[in-house]
């Protein structure tokens, strides 16, 4: 979670009637429309930059630094509002104004440090459009220029960024090595806005690895209630501890107006009530989480509600419905080229294919599921994606029954080194 935004507002917003100064006026409002971008507020946003645009100009006030963080700010909301082609022309415009800078424009500091702004904001919209070779290619050019002029609170939240491209791509260990970087330059640094979110996204790579020890000790270390401690405690089958941390961060996250953390809540407690089997109540959260998901932009997370609505609608047999949302997932997946999402559609696909008597591209569709998760390293889902496999198998007489019983043995042995015991126990 992040700080009190009404507060946060409501002082800007005073500032700003003590100063009639059109820059530091300017810096204010690019403050309060950051505000509005976290909480999803776009428009409001949007209108605010544009309104200091052109104040500046009816002042012939021509201050490059500001123009460009707006062209940068006006890129982020066009790239989350999936308008790639407008986000891509603001960020070219950001890092043109970047790359002409002059003494004039202020310090060499200031100069270099939104250079580094511009090519991470490009870069942000490469990985949107799921180009991530060219999207890390930018972020370390920004990280290079950084650790070149000394700018270590640039470098670590870059590292970040690399980071998270690799997350994208299922490289979770080399993630988490940039994600180190990022965490040891920010503490070096005493950030702890920037050490905050390292934690979190390292907790989020070592749960995919299944090293959950170090998801739950960087997790405790974001010092505040999130969701993702839900999410982790679910997978260790701590179903009231899960609960309460899903409780709180909602709480949270609905006192703040933190739209996207509530969403993320919303959509683990849907999948808490699928495991209790309370399937009409999941799907009453995750249509709340896909709205959310919709008015905030995350596509990413759209994925994953979709792929858990197919898979709840399969339980309540209803394939009409499943394969509906399966082919959302397959359209957002095309979007973000999230390895782990692409092999979950798959998985339930599968389901799907079974429930429909299509055994033999049923298995094609599970065994591609398990290679991507394999390939991946991404224990938890590799001994679910076996596990039901197992059950798929053995509960069709024509199936062999061999097949199941090697599948779920697999299934068995990676908890076992998971250390999940219930689910041990399951397959046994």
């Amino acid at each position: 979670m992040t700080g009190d935004y009404s507060r946060a507002v409501n002082y800007y917003e005073r500032a700003l009637d003590c100063n009639p100064d059109i820059l530091l006026s300017g810096k204010i409002i690019l403050s309060l429309a950051e505000i509005h971008y976290n909480r999803g507020e776009l428009e409001k946003g949007l209108e605010l930059v544009g309104d200091i645009e052109r104040r500046l100009k009816d002042l012939n006030v021509g201050n490059k630094i500001l123009q460009l963080k707006i062209s940068a700010y006006r890129s982020w909301c066009h790239c989350i509002s999936g308008k790639m082609d407008s986000a891509k022309i603001q960020a070219l415009k950001a890092v043109e104004i970047g790359d002409s800078l002059s003494p004039e424009d202020g310090s060499p500091s200031a100069r270099v440090r939104e250079m580094g702004h511009a090519l991470n904001t490009l870069a942000t919209v490469h990985w949107a459009k799921s180009e991530y070779p060219r999207a890390r290619k930018l972020y370390e050019r920004a990280v290079r220029i950084a650790l070149d002029n000394g700018l270590k609170r640039e470098a670590a939240i870059t590292y970040g960024n690399i980071g998270l491209v690799l997350e994208k791509q299922g490289r979770f260990k080399q993630a988490a090595e940039y994600m180190e970087k990022q965490l040891n330059v920010s503490r070096e640094i005493g950030e702890k806005l920037v050490t905050t979110a390292a934690h979190g996204e390292l907790g989020m790579v070592y749960a995919s690895l299944g090293n959950f020890e170090q998801a739950l000790y960087h997790f405790n270390r974001q010092k505040q209630i999130s969701e993702l401690l839900g999410a982790l405690h679910r997978t260790l089958g701590k179903s009231v501890q899960a609960e309460r941390y899903l409780k709180q961060a909602i709480s949270l996250s609905k006192q703040f107006s933190i739209h996207r953390e509530l969403g993320r809540a919303t959509f683990i407690s849907a999948q808490l009530k699928k495991d209790t089997q309370e399937y009409e109540a999941s799907i009453d959260l995750l249509s709340q989480a896909e709205t959310m998901a919709e008015n905030t932009h995350i596509t990413s997370l759209l994925q994953i509600i979709y792929i858990e609505k197919a898979d709840v609608f399969l339980s309540l047999d209803k394939l009409d419905d499943s394969l509906n949302m399966l082919k959302k997932a397959q359209a957002a997946g095309e979007k973000t080229q999230m390895q782990t999402g692409i092999a979950g559609q798959l998985c339930v696909l599968g389901k799907y294919l079974f429930l429909r008597g299509e055994y033999d591209e049923a298995k094609l569709k599970f065994k591609h599921s398990m290679r991507i998760y394999a390939e991946l390293d991404a224990k938890p889902y590799l001994a679910q994606a076996y596990q039901t496999y197992a059950g798929f198998l053995s509960g069709k007489n024509e199936m062999n029954d061999f097949e199941a019983e090697t599948y779920l043995r697999k299934a068995a042995d990676l908890y076992r080194k998971l250390k999940l015991t219930d689910k041990v126990k399951e397959c046994e």
